[in-house]
């Protein structure tokens, strides 16, 4: 179903729905078109460690967040390939000369590293810019209030986007989580 929301670049083509919670590191993230696809994030809470683990539709982790105590920004580990492991402020890098903008690496279709930003917009909402010289929206995730009753679940959120890579939209989701949550604990970055 295409999708548009003022302020917006048009229709989108493809669309997750965030079920089950609004909390950013609980979830289930399900594509609404085919192929399925469907990421959960499972946050239990620990006295001196906390972890995310993030799971594809077939149950395999997709990436381990191991946060410092119970909410600061610790270690992620992507089981691969190829394995990697580095900090979770990765994929929250501040952009200087955007505020309420946090950047990301990822490798795009053409298979070459570029740079996508995460832009907190009013009411929770964020957009996904792909930043080629010029910066451009290429998805934007809108909180529903109240949430929607859709026949797969409670969508407390939808994520419109305009690609068709499977390794950028998971990046994105995980850097939307830490966006999401840095925000609601109220961090300047």
């Amino acid at each position: 179903m295409a999708h548009a929301v003022d302020g917006d670049p048009g229709p989108a083509n493809f669309e997750v729905h965030f079920l089950h919670s609004d909390n950013p590191r609980d979830g289930l993230f399900v594509m609404s078109t085919s192929p399925l696809v469907c990421y959960e994030f499972r946050t239990p809470i620990g006295f001196l460690t906390t972890h995310t683990i993030v799971t594809d539709a077939s149950g395999a982790t997709v990436m381990t967040f191991n946060w410092f105590g119970p909410s600061a920004l610790g270690t992620m580990i992507w089981p691969g390939p190829p394995p990697y492991q580095g900090h979770m402020g990765d994929l929250v890098q501040p952009v200087p000369s955007r505020p309420d903008t946090r950047g990301f690496l990822c490798e795009s279709p053409d298979q070459i590293i570029r740079r996508y930003w995460w832009r907190r917009v009013e009411h929770g909402n964020y957009d996904l810019f792909a930043v080629q010289g010029v910066e451009r929206v290429i998805g934007y995730f809108r909180k529903h209030q109240p949430p929607e009753v859709l026949s797969i679940g409670i969508n407390y959120a939808t994520f419109y986007f305009q690609f068709q890579h499977e390794p950028l939209l998971l990046r994105a989701l995980l850097a939307l989580c830490l966006n999401r949550w840095l925000d609601a604990q109220g961090s300047a970055n």
